[in-house]
């Protein structure tokens, strides 16, 4: 099959380097990772915050997802403090350092595989949490959702 443009003439083909686009599907194999994959992508799309909110960025029409997520594990670092679970506060803390420094930040798709690397009780921990905050924000309607 040719391609054709408006006036009937045949089309190159063009052909681009791979690129790391923003919404591109985790590598991920586990499935659990691969759900919360999906329940990040559904956040992000439910989150509508206010115009004026930082996580928007400047003049940007959608969340950022930097904020976003930073927002949810600033929320389980407090948790984590206060039952005192200081490794996964250091795992969150470490995070929410990372994605403060400026220029190319790991996705959070990306980030998860690399809980596969704690404790199993503390896999499973932090899973759940994440799990459930993501799960959270299905129930939002669209406007319903607003930034502190």
């Amino acid at each position: 099959m040719t391609l054709r443009d408006g006036l009937g003439r045949p089309m190159k083909a063009r052909y681009h380097p791979p690129m790391d686009l923003p919404f591109g599907k985790s590598r991920a194999g586990d499935s659990r990772i691969s759900r919360l994959v999906g329940l990040w992508e559904r956040a992000q799309s439910a989150a509508a915050h206010p115009a004026g909110c930082m996580c928007r960025g400047v003049m940007m029409p959608s969340v950022d997802p930097r904020m976003l997520e930073d927002d949810i594990l600033d929320y389980l670092h407090t948790r984590y403090e206060d039952v005192g679970h200081t490794r996964l506060s250091a795992v969150v803390e470490g995070r929410r350092g990372q994605l403060m420094v400026a220029g190319r930040v790991e996705r959070f798709e990306d980030w998860l595989p690399s809980l596969e690397g704690l404790p199993p009780e503390d896999r499973t921990i932090i899973l759940d949490d994440l799990e459930r905050t993501l799960q959270s924000f299905e129930s939002l309607d669209p406007g319903g959702f607003a930034c502190y």
